[in-house]
């Protein structure tokens, strides 16, 4: 398993890595079966992440990306990569650990 970072660090799947993929070709592999849950308890367990209970924000990970795709089916001028790397900011305040 790759070693999992805050948004912008070390990690392959890092929004700043080119294994993210991009608009015309989306990341591929394992990175559509990674466990949200696991990714985050593993944050909290190495001290990268802050303590909060994990569920809550699976679950708002969850619907950030459902919203995306139910906004983007109707709205043909929705900024995706804008409202990804505002999501991706929210999600690494939410979690973030001491520095």
């Amino acid at each position: 398993m790759p070693v999992v970072g805050r948004m912008g660090s070390r990690s392959p799947y890092s929004p700043r890595s080119p294994e993210r993929g991009t608009a015309n070709q989306p990341p591929h592999g394992d990175l559509a079966t990674l466990d949200p849950a696991a990714i985050l308890e593993l944050g909290q367990r190495t001290g990268e992440f802050r303590t909060f209970p994990v569920q809550p924000i699976v679950i708002a990970v969850r619907q950030a990306i459902d919203g995306a795709v139910l906004h983007s089916s109707w709205d043909a001028g929705f900024d995706v990569p804008g409202y990804c790397e505002e999501i991706v900011t929210i999600f690494d305040l939410a979690t973030r650990g001491k520095p």
